[in-house]
C-alpha cells in the first residue's frame, strides 16, 4: 500500500512509516528509531487514541510540514503519493478523502478518520 491508495488511518500510518524509515537509512539513521504506534500504543504515550508515526530524528518539524503540505526534501514521499517532481505532494495527503492526519507534536503525525 502506499500514502495515495490508503483508505484507513492504519493504512497510511503504516505506508508513511516505511517511507520515512528509507528516509531515515538514507540520512544514515537506523529505521528502527521511527516508530508506527497502534491507537493503544498511542494512547499510552498520550497522543490520543489513534495511529501515529514518531520520527525524533527526522527534519526539523516535518511533521508540521507534511500535515501543512509543505515540502521538507522527501522524493520519495513524492513518489509514494504519485507526486514525482511535485514540491506540495504532502498536501495530497490532506486531500485524501478516507484519511486525514494532524501532528501531535514536531516530530509525530496522528492519523485519524474524518
Amino acid at each position: 500500500m502506499s500514502i495515495k491508495t490508503a483508505k484507513t488511518p492504519r493504512g497510511m500510518a503504516s505506508a508513511v512509516h516505511k517511507v520515512i524509515s528509507k528516509l531515515q537509512t538514507q540520512m544514515g539513521g537506523s529505521p528502527q528509531y521511527v516508530y508506527l504506534w497502534s491507537p493503544d500504543e498511542s494512547e499510552q504515550r498520550g497522543y490520543g487514541k489513534n495511529w501515529s508515526v514518531c520520527w525524533e530524528e527526522g527534519p526539523y518539524e516535518w511533521a508540521y510540514c507534511v500535515s501543512a503540505g509543505e515540502f521538507f526534501g522527501g522524493e520519495e514521499f513524492a513518489i509514494e503519493a504519485g507526486r514525482k517532481g511535485n514540491p506540495t505532494w504532502e498536501a495530497q495527503m490532506l486531500e485524501n478523502e478516507h484519511v486525514f492526519c494532524e501532528p501531535y507534536t514536531s516530530y509525530v503525525l496522528c492519523f485519524f478518520n474524518p
